[in-house]
């Protein structure tokens, strides 16, 4: 699978919960996760991965920086599961009203 399909399928997914909204982004500063979006409050960045790329050290970086702002940050990859994903955002969401 070609990492911008798995993008597309992954972003797709993920605006097709309620109070999700995801974007692809493309052309940002180096190492920008690949969807940027927000469940329920939460921000998130993903960054998407297949057939075992590993991260580029900017890439980890990026990452690192949007967890330190207080975002959920993941890698996602062929077997990457959104109702999961937002599952756990939203269990922290819920433990935070």
């Amino acid at each position: 699978m070609r990492e911008r399909t798995l993008q597309s399928r992954v972003a797709d997914a993920l605006n097709g919960y309620t109070g999700c909204k995801a974007v692809v982004t493309c052309g940002l500063e180096a190492g920008t996760p690949d969807i940027l979006g927000c469940y329920r409050g939460r921000a998130f960045a993903l960054e998407i991965k297949v057939g075992g790329q590993p991260l580029t050290p900017m890439q980890r970086h990026r990452l690192d920086q949007w967890r330190t702002a207080g975002a959920y940050a993941a890698v996602a990859r062929e077997d990457f599961s959104v109702r999961e994903f937002l599952e756990a955002i939203g269990e922290e969401a819920d433990g935070d009203l």
